[in-house]
């Protein structure tokens, strides 16, 4: 099961039975390697947060790809993912926060180009930044299943809703940050991230600017 599939499970089990759901409810709905993935605290994120930081980078890039995929088959592969980004202007500690998106699918290009997401005065929508597409096989077109496609896509978040998400987080809670992609074909991507991640970004952000003398210094407010 995807990391799209699990929270998308596990977030509806949250609505039914009343967020914040318990993990135990919904053990048996997802994969061992999910169950990591839920049991995974802020401070786990924030240790597995990668740094990427020349002396002559002005932008300082943190980002939470190593800390959970979900691999499938004896190969290992990843079929979807996402994670977050971060970019600290190293002169004044403004951030930018970005979500990082992978799907792949058979059959035709999808060309996604919209996301609505949640935030605390409703769906917000933003348009997305392309930053690649590729024809991973066409090894079972001649069955009828056409090719193996991926897009990798992003958006930015708001560092307020960032910080309003990872407070709500609860250790042993099914809770997430729900966004939905659409589509120039029609079709619908939804999808989410674990409170936990959030939070764990939005913790090694303020380690780097405390470590480097560098304010925290938001640079988006929520819509009102």
């Amino acid at each position: 099961m995807s990391r799209a599939a699990r929270l998308r499970t596990l977030l509806a089990i949250a609505s039914i039975l009343g967020a914040p759901a318990s993990a135990e409810a919904a053990e048996q709905k997802v994969s061992k390697q999910a169950r990591k993935y839920l049991s995974m605290t802020p401070d786990d994120f924030k240790a597995c947060t990668a740094i990427k930081d020349d002396s002559l980078d002005t932008i300082a890039v943190l980002n939470t790809s190593p800390c959970f995929q979900e691999k499938r088959g004896i190969l290992g592969i990843v079929w979807n993912d996402n994670f977050l980004r971060a970019f600290i202007d190293k002169r004044t500690g403004a951030t930018t926060y970005q979500v990082y998106q992978y799907i792949s699918y058979q059959g035709d290009w999808r060309f996604y180009n919209r996301v609505n997401y949640e935030s605390p005065v409703g769906p917000q929508s933003r348009d997305l930044t392309e930053i690649g597409r590729n024809v991973v096989s066409c090894s079972g077109s001649s069955l009828g299943g056409g090719c193996l496609l991926s897009e990798t896509i992003a958006f930015d978040a708001p560092e307020s809703l960032l910080r309003i998400v990872a407070s709500k987080f609860v250790p042993g809670a099914v809770q997430g940050w729900r966004f939905k992609y659409y589509s120039k074909s029609g079709q619908e991507w939804p999808d989410a991230l674990g409170g936990a991640e959030v939070a764990g970004i939005l913790k090694a952000v303020d380690a780097y600017r405390a470590e480097h003398g560098l304010a925290a210094a938001p640079t988006e407010a929520l819509p009102k």
